[in-house]
């Protein structure tokens, strides 16, 4: 072949494969920072509303990047707490371990959570019953059950450990053992709290759609001008 020919595709396939880098480098997904407690009703309402509306908008599950966060503390007898859990936290240990088992984007975590919350409130000593909402969730969201159990009991006091301190750093008002508030519901689309005063449930999907089409979502909704 022509040496001269060689180098103009040689080129070609230099300038296409600048092109996709740049391409890429210019897309934006807007992080949903999410921080909620597993078992938590308020958690559940915002969830099966406003968050579910959103995760189904066209779009969005491409656009956007999911991370979720638990509220959770330790005691005054230094065990992990969670709203409405058994001391030890044993379903954020569960939930925590779905999440390292699902991929990255946070689209598998999410379906996790979405199954989740369409069921009843777990009785905190029912462990049965959590261990069977685990596994039942985990397949509707292709992620492996028994990786879930596997890390449940090798790496769930790690897991734990790694939440309550990134909870307490962030939410240091929350961070105090007892009877008081968690502050879940709490949410940020690329660092811009959602909600007056950190109350994302207060947030309804236009006003929480916007934020995430203003932070550089691509989707139909976005430009339909039906997000006001």
């Amino acid at each position: 072949m022509d040496p001269v020919l060689i180098g103009q595709v040689d080129l070609r396939r230099m300038a296409l494969k600048l092109l996709a880098l740049a391409t890429l480098a210019s897309a934006h997904k807007p992080v949903f920072d999410y921080t909620l407690a597993v078992n938590c009703p308020i958690c559940r309402q915002y969830g099966n509303s406003t968050v579910k509306e959103i995760y189904n908008t066209p779009g969005v599950q491409e656009g956007v990047h999911f991370q979720l966060h638990m509220g959770i503390r330790k005691g005054q007898d230094g065990s992990y707490e969670c709203v409405l859990e058994e001391p030890g936290c044993p379903m954020t240990r569960y939930f925590l371990c779905a999440q390292r088992e699902a991929n990255s984007t946070g689209a598998d975590i999410m379906r996790f959570l979405n199954c989740f919350n369409e069921s009843p409130l777990v009785e905190p000593k029912d462990k049965q019953a959590l261990v069977a909402r685990v596994h039942s969730c985990s397949s509707l969201a292709s992620i492996e059950a028994p990786k879930v159990e596997t890390c449940n009991a090798e790496m769930g006091d790690e897991l734990l450990a790694e939440a309550e301190s990134y909870f307490v750093t962030r939410f240091p008002e929350f961070s105090k053992p007892g009877p008081g508030p968690f502050g879940v519901p709490h949410v940020f689309i690329d660092g811009v709290q959602v909600g007056p005063h950190g109350y994302a449930r207060l947030s309804n999907y236009s006003n929480t759609m916007k934020l995430l089409c203003d932070a550089g979502l691509e989707a139909s909704a976005c430009q339909q001008n039906i997000i006001v």
